[in-house]
């Protein structure tokens, strides 16, 4: 087994759902963190 520092696991696990469909998307602050959180819980609320 080969050694990889916790960003090149993150980085890889990041690519591995990009792959599968699902968005990157850049929190910067708090106020992001709630709306981005609010937006899923809305699309969630939509597909159930």
């Amino acid at each position: 087994m080969t050694k990889q520092s916790e960003a090149q696991l993150e980085n890889n696990l990041i690519k591995q759902l990009v792959g599968l469909g699902y968005q990157n998307v850049t929190i910067k602050d708090g106020d992001a963190l709630v709306s981005n959180l609010k937006a899923q819980l809305e699309a969630f609320r939509k597909f159930r």
